[in-house]
This record gives structure tokens, C-alpha cells and sequence, in this order.
């Protein structure tokens, strides 16, 4: 992960705080985790593979010859790229080591992909699933929505710095993206969704998981198995009929679980129906 690299190798030069001049190798650090961090990876605008293009050159530039550096995209995927790096160790008898990251940033991302399924669930007006309304509840992903990276990068570092007293006290990292929440508001009544019925909070649910599989296909192309325990609980027979409807529009593979067959009395002919019971499964019908 981008992120967690650049944070714990930027820890790692403010180790020595005892010096007061910028160290030659400190500003090219500074200068490669400018540019990485910069570096637009989010889809459909952005590139993971030009990012892992310049890791390459950075790292052929550093000594690695050409025959340990393979950089590969997957086919339909061209922006989605990433880069595999060979570093040969020094002790033949010993084991390899695989060490994997992310490429793109994951608190940029995660912003980025609220915004994406909001306007989703802004478009699915008219469902029989109430909209909602959805925030991140996260002063980092916040602050990147209008701050440089690098800028927030820097405050965190210094944060953490900051804090090591605390987190060491604590055992545990007390301020980070991990901290960050999804706020989710229903949008027809204006309240929070903890505040509304179960069954309020059900259909918010599913209309938030049937937007998501729904911008999933069409950022990726591919539609994603949707796995759905106890889905018809609480709902109307509309609503019932009005989620079999929809899940059928997306063309996804789904499984459905419930305690009450008749629930799924109006999921249609292309449905194939499964009673598990007494350690066995048996098709219905």
C-alpha cells in the first residue's frame, strides 16, 4: 500500500530528529514520494500502471537490470496494472520472500469511491429502496477532497509523530483511516439511519448493496456474485417483489437465504430454489 510505505519509510528518516540539515538522500526520498503519491491512480481517469511504470524506472535506475522488473496488466484492464520486483537475496539456501502492496492510495480512493456511489444512489430515484444520503465520517478523506495528497501526507506524518506516546500507551493506533466511518442519512425523512425502523433500515441496505453492485459493473464490466442472508426479512410483499425485480435487471448471480419459503413465492421462474435441512440440500420443486 502506497500510503503505508510512504508513511513508515518517512517515519523511519525522522528517526534521526537530532539532525537539523536535510540529508541529499532525505530530498530524493521527498522527490520519489512526491511524485508516487501525486500520481493519479483513480480509475477512470487515473492509472495504477503508469504508477508501476515509474516505480520500474526508478528501480532500473537504481541498479535492477530489466530481467527482474516485469510489469503486467491484466487483458480488458489496461489501466489496472501493477508490477512485480525481483530483489535477490544473499543466502542461496534460504527461502524467498513475497512482500505485497497496493498501488493506489487507500484513503484518496475510498473518497473518491463514496463520491462515485453517491451520484449512484442519487440516480436510483424512483426505486422501491429509499435513498440515502452517504458521508464519510474522516478528517483524512475529507481533507483530500480539497488539499494536495503530499499535504495531507505530511499532517498525518506529523500526527502520528505526535502521537507515539499515546499509541504506544494505548497498544494500538489512535488516529488514522481506519477511524473513518460511513455516515448514511434517510434521505426522505432527513435522519440519521439509526434512528429509523428496522425495516427502514433494511430497505436502506439493500438499496446501498443493490447501487454498489451496480457501479461495480460498470467501473470493472464484471457483475458481482451477491451473496444475501435473510434479504426478505422485514419486507413487504412489494418490496419483495420490487428487490427480485431489480436483482433480476442486474444480471448478477445471487444467492438468497431466508427461514420462511414462502418468502420467496414471487422470485420468478429463473430462480432455482434449495432447501438445506438435516445436513442436506435438495433442490425445491
Amino acid at each position: 500500500m502506497l500510503r503505508a510505505i510512504s508513511v513508515v519509510a518517512g517515519l523511519s528518516l525522522l528517526a534521526g530528529a537530532a539532525a537539523a540539515q536535510t540529508r541529499p538522500d532525505q530530498v530524493k526520498f521527498r522527490a520519489l514520494y512526491k511524485e508516487l503519491i501525486e500520481t493519479d491512480t483513480s480509475l477512470p481517469s487515473g492509472s495504477c500502471t503508469l504508477a508501476a511504470e515509474r516505480m520500474a524506472a526508478h528501480l532500473k535506475q537504481a541498479g535492477f537490470p530489466d530481467s527482474d522488473l516485469h510489469l503486467f496488466a491484466a487483458p480488458g484492464h489496461p489501466k489496472e496494472g501493477g508490477l512485480v520486483a525481483i530483489l535477490p537475496g544473499t543466502d542461496a539456501g534460504a527461502k524467498p520472500m513475497l512482500l505485497l502492496a497496493h498501488i493506489d492510495v487507500v484513503a484518496a480512493r475510498r473518497a473518491e469511491t463514496l463520491q462515485r456511489l453517491a451520484a449512484a444512489l442519487a440516480a436510483r430515484s424512483g426505486s422501491a429502496f429509499p435513498s440515502a444520503a452517504i458521508t464519510l465520517d474522516g478528517w483524512m478523506e475529507n481533507a483530500l477532497l480539497a488539499e494536495p495528497a503530499t499535504v495531507v501526507e505530511d499532517r498525518y506524518r506529523d500526527l502520528l509523530r505526535e502521537s507515539r506516546p499515546r499509541d504506544a500507551a494505548a497498544g494500538r493506533t489512535l488516529n488514522g483511516p481506519h477511524l473513518t466511518d460511513l455516515q448514511v442519512t434517510y434521505a426522505p425523512k432527513a435522519m440519521p439511519a439509526r434512528d429509523a425502523s428496522t425495516g427502514e433500515q433494511k430497505a436502506l441496505l439493500i438499496g446501498l448493496v443493490l447501487a454498489h453492485a451496480g457501479l461495480v459493473a460498470q467501473m470493472t464490466g464484471i457483475t458481482p456474485l451477491l451473496l444475501l442472508d435473510e434479504v426478505v426479512a422485514h419486507l413487504d410483499p412489494d418490496r419483495r417483489r420490487a428487490l427480485f425485480d431489480e436483482l433480476g435487471r442486474l444480471g448478477a448471480q445471487v444467492w438468497m437465504t431466508g427461514a420462511d419459503p414462502a418468502a420467496f413465492a414471487d422470485v420468478g421462474p429463473g430462480a432455482d430454489l434449495f432447501r438445506v435441512e438435516g445436513g442436506t440440500i435438495a433442490r425445491c420443486g
